[in-house]
């Protein structure tokens, strides 16, 4: 399973370093949104309260997002991060449990 981790030398103080699949796919969303709504890195720096350089940061590779810079860029364009199951028929508590039946 693949964990947020925290990493003291960054500041927001986490990482989403450990899921930079799921985070790329995150930001080629937001980037599409964008260019959708017309809607530039300044624009998006001011609703969102994330400084342009660090947005520009992350469409150009040089940085990564920390979750809580992802979660206010995504609330701006009026979305939610959220954890979903990856296999919903079997509860996360229920893993290697036998069925009663």
């Amino acid at each position: 399973m693949k964990q947020i981790a925290k990493d003291p030398g960054r500041r927001g103080g986490t990482s989403l370093a450990p899921c930079a699949e799921q985070v790329h796919h995150v930001l080629k969303f937001v980037h599409l949104h964008m260019r959708l709504e017309g809607i530039t890195q300044r624009e998006l720096s001011r609703a969102s309260g994330v400084q342009k350089d660090t947005i520009r940061g992350w469409f150009s590779g040089r940085r990564d997002p920390s979750f809580a810079n992802l979660t206010a860029v995504l609330a701006a364009l009026g979305y939610d991060l959220k954890a979903v199951p990856l296999h919903p028929e079997e509860p996360a508590h229920d893993k290697g449990r036998r069925s009663p039946v």
